[in-house]
C-alpha cells in the first residue's frame, strides 16, 4: 500500500476526512483569520453568520495544522465571535456558544 498526500490550497494533508469536507464545501478553513493574544481565531461577518446558523451543517478547521476547532462562541458584550481548537466557549458566562464539536 503506498501513502499519498493530498493537497489543499497547496499544502499536503494526511487527514482524508478533513481534506473531502473542505473539497466539499462542508467545512470552513479558519487557517487565514487573526488571532487573539490567547490563540482563539477571530470570525470574519461572513464565517460568523455560516456557523450561527442553525440549519447549517458546517464543520470547522485549521487546515494548514489539520486541527479541527472545538468551539465557537459570541462574546456577550461586544458580539466578537471566536473559534477555538478546545471547549473554552462552552459554558463560559462570558459567550453564547455558538457551536461545539
Amino acid at each position: 500500500m503506498t501513502l499519498t498526500k493530498d493537497t489543499w490550497n497547496g499544502n499536503a494533508m494526511h487527514n482524508l476526512a478533513m481534506l473531502k469536507k473542505l473539497s466539499d464545501g462542508k467545512c470552513i478553513d479558519l487557517s487565514g483569520c487573526e488571532k487573539t493574544e490567547d490563540g482563539s481565531f477571530i470570525l470574519t461577518p461572513e464565517q460568523a453568520k455560516k456557523v450561527s446558523d442553525p440549519m447549517g451543517d458546517w464543520d470547522l478547521c485549521i487546515a494548514v495544522t489539520e486541527k479541527w476547532v472545538w468551539s465557537v462562541g459570541s462574546h456577550k458584550e461586544t458580539g466578537q465571535v471566536l473559534a477555538s481548537l478546545n471547549n473554552i466557549f462552552y459554558q463560559n458566562p462570558d459567550y453564547h456558544c455558538l457551536w461545539l464539536r
